[in-house]
């Protein structure tokens, strides 16, 4: 009953988590670390709690307990400043708060400077991607109910989608992707956020795409960006065999996949 009263107490505060310490710490010296583990498996099972990192758990209220979480966007809120991470929403995830792509993701993608395993959410996953210039990657703030979100700008996420075309469903999809949300890209932002970027191919990759679909303005702000930098030729397709292929003799690439979007 004390562990019930706990999360009530805490739900009627508007706090939808907490730690192992937390209640311990509530439920007082009569209560051992093992009864409160117990009584929390037993919450667990009935779909009340969940725990998604050790000896941090997740309050689920009844309005939730079908889907078994939280909404991902939520528990990233609660979880990232339970780990006080470095993080911020991004790939398909990011392109959501854009409007862009047709088709809810079943995960949710976060960047943080070192990998972690994925997170089972509910019905959903919460998939991690390592980062290292993470602090230097620009972000916007959305709102959730449980307090703001980083999520990548859209000049920062059309870079990570062709940095990681693998986690997006592949260079067609990643195109379409890029058609959709060329429309919240600016050059000025795209051109500053380059510097950053240490391996050019990215950005070779990244202006082939935006040529094949008509984006002018972002192609000539990756044209620029590209200027005064050694660059040599880069498969288009790094997965794919290179022989007997095309060059594209502008962005220096091997030619060696056909770019078929959805639109």
């Amino acid at each position: 009953m004390l562990t019930r009263n706990f999360i009530k107490k805490q739900l009627s505060t508007g706090k939808f988590s907490f730690s192992i310490q937390e209640i311990e710490k509530d439920c007082g010296p009569d209560h051992s670390h093992k009864a409160i583990l117990i009584a929390l498996e037993r919450l667990a099972r009935k779909k009340e709690v969940i725990s998604l990192s050790q000896g941090f758990y997740i309050i689920i209220p009844p309005e939730f307990s079908l889907s078994g979480c939280l909404p991902p966007d939520q528990v990233v809120v609660l979880l990232m400043a339970h780990w006080q991470a470095h993080y911020y929403v991004s790939l398909l995830s990011a392109a959501q708060y854009y409007g862009v792509g047709h088709q809810q993701p079943q995960i949710f993608q976060i960047m943080l400077k070192k990998n972690r395993a994925p997170l089972l959410c509910g019905r959903g996953k919460i998939v991690f991607t390592a980062r290292q210039n993470l602090n230097a990657i620009p972000t916007r703030i959305f709102k959730t109910p449980r307090g703001p979100i980083k999520v990548s700008t859209p000049e920062a996420t059309a870079l990570d989608l062709i940095t990681y075309p693998q986690q997006c469903g592949g260079l067609n999809h990643v195109a379409t992707l890029l058609a959709e949300l060329a429309e919240h890209i600016q050059t000025e932002p795209l051109m500053q956020l380059t510097q950053t970027i240490p391996e050019a191919a990215w950005l070779q990759r990244l202006g082939y795409l935006f040529t094949i679909l008509g984006k002018n303005a972002i192609t000539e702000a990756l044209e620029k960006s590209l200027q005064g930098r050694k660059y040599y030729f880069k498969p288009l397709d790094p997965r794919k065999p290179l022989k007997g292929f095309i060059r594209d003799q502008k962005w220096k690439l091997i030619i060696n996949t056909t770019i078929e979007t959805d639109l």
